[in-house]
């Protein structure tokens, strides 16, 4: 293994030794000079001590996604992806999250291999028989099988240009880009079967479209709860809108200065200064937050 030109064969072998014998007994052993299994070790993954390792974050989706990473494996090595089928298994029930899962097997065990040095990556199996895997799979969505070729030969384009997996990338990044893989595959397989997606298709593909929309969030502007509990006194706002409460009869007696921008608010013998004014007692929510509580969703559904 240590004498191959592809980097792929050995860490097959490390992950089939991991798995039987867990991360922490596998570096002890290779560790332990006297045994002499070091060569186990691929030198990609020999990091300074600087390198960060990435783990697979993707192990949460099951045991399902762990099978279909190993036969993704096989079929890069084999150049044969007929193992890979078998074990995707497609169906009716369940082909959208298998194809979720082969997306991001592919994302695993192939894109992140252009972390690898150029010199390395001479040698890479051939991946053709994988690219017709995907193109010709009826139960894959077109727009995951374009995506899913752009993953393979690591040419995330446009607005996804940072998600390029490269040699020495930091791992907050490379873990980041999982996570935007892993959004992006759903929303391309799942999004035109269920509408609940619809708010975030937008968000991903088209946010200029959502400027003026209201987004199932939390409201915005706290200060309506606020005034449900203060109910004694009255609010004002300084000359840039920012609200203070005077308790009390509400009249102002003093001044004193905007902890937000330092302007003058407050006044005297009950007489509120000019530059200020009474703050508007409504919920001011600004466009990209609901207005009010999350069980008023349908009001602003239906009424816009």
């Amino acid at each position: 293994c240590a004498e191959t030109s592809s980097p792929i064969i050995q860490t097959f072998l490390m992950k089939q030794i991991v798995r039987r014998i867990g991360v922490d007994k596998f570096r002890q052993v290779i560790g332990d000079a006297s045994l002499r299994f070091a060569w186990v070790m691929p030198d990609h993954l020999k990091q300074d001590e600087e390198d960060e390792v990435v783990p697979d974050r993707f192990l949460v989706a099951g045991e399902q996604y762990r099978d279909i990473r190993e036969a993704t494996t096989k079929s890069v090595l084999s150049n044969n992806t007929a193992g890979l089928q078998a074990t995707a298994n497609f169906n009716t029930q369940t082909k959208r999250r298998t194809a979720v899962q082969v997306v991001l097997a592919l994302y695993r065990e192939v894109t992140v291999y252009y972390a690898e040095p150029p010199q390395r990556r001479q040698n890479f199996p051939s991946l053709t028989k994988l690219l017709t895997f995907v193109q010709d799979n009826n139960h894959i969505a077109k727009n995951t099988q374009a995506f899913a070729h752009m993953l393979i030969n690591n040419e995330q384009g446009a607005s996804l240009a940072a998600m390029r997996v490269s040699p020495r990338q930091n791992g907050t990044i490379r873990s980041l880009s999982a996570l935007v893989v892993h959004f992006i595959t759903v929303l391309h397989e799942c999004s035109s079967h269920n509408r609940m997606l619809d708010v975030f298709h937008k968000l991903a593909f088209q946010p200029a479209a959502l400027d003026k929309a209201f987004l199932p969030t939390m409201p915005e502007d706290e200060l309506a709860d606020v005034r449900q509990v203060v109910t004694q006194g009255t609010w004002y706002e300084c000359p840039n809108g920012h609200p203070y409460l005077i308790t009390e009869c509400g009249g102002a007696v003093q001044e004193y200065l905007c902890i937000d921008c330092g302007e003058r608010v407050g006044g005297g013998g009950h007489r509120l200064l000019d530059s200020n004014r009474r703050a508007h007692t409504g919920d001011t929510s600004q466009t990209g937050h609901i207005i009010g509580r999350a069980h008023r969703g349908q009001e602003l559904t239906n009424g816009g």
